[in-house]
């Protein structure tokens, strides 16, 4: 129902301000974001979140083979995501998207690295490696099936 009502008389104003922390020219304080920016911001981070978690979930998926285990394990990992002290190269550290986005966890951490950016970055590399790992894993896998057919047919 939002949503037709969105379209028929507009979605509001995206530059309505949000209230952040980050560099205001004179050091760290805070500053006012617009409501779009904020909400692209955690468009990006949240698919970057989405590329981790289902990285995440091939990779047991193809180790453990029990779907049951995978999910048990992916929802631990987003609980210990929830308690996880902030760790600047951390995955998990971006899970909580509000406070990466309006800067609360830089102040918080008194680092200005903790941006979304910073984020997606981590998310997207930890995901390659993830994939990496499935590969490498697949191809050893491979390998390891195949070389006891050709020493037997030797």
């Amino acid at each position: 129902m939002g949503i037709i009502i969105g379209i028929i008389q507009g979605f509001g104003a995206l530059d309505y301000p949000v209230v952040a922390f980050g560099d205001t020219g004179l050091g760290f304080g805070s500053l006012f974001i617009e409501l779009g920016q904020y909400l692209g911001q955690a468009l990006l981070l949240s698919i970057g979140l989405i590329l981790f978690l289902t990285a995440v979930n091939l990779v047991l998926a193809d180790w453990l083979r029990n779907s049951w285990v995978v999910t048990a394990l992916q929802l631990i990992l987003l609980a210990v995501a929830w308690i996880a002290p902030p760790m600047r190269y951390s995955p998990l550290t971006y899970f909580k998207l509000d406070p990466v986005i309006t800067g609360t966890l830089a102040k918080q951490m008194d680092n200005a690295q903790y941006t979304t950016g910073l984020g997606l970055s981590v998310l997207i590399g930890s995901s390659a490696i993830l994939i990496a790992l499935m590969v490498v894993s697949r191809l050893i896998q491979g390998w390891l099936t195949r070389r006891p057919a050709m020493a037997a047919a030797k």
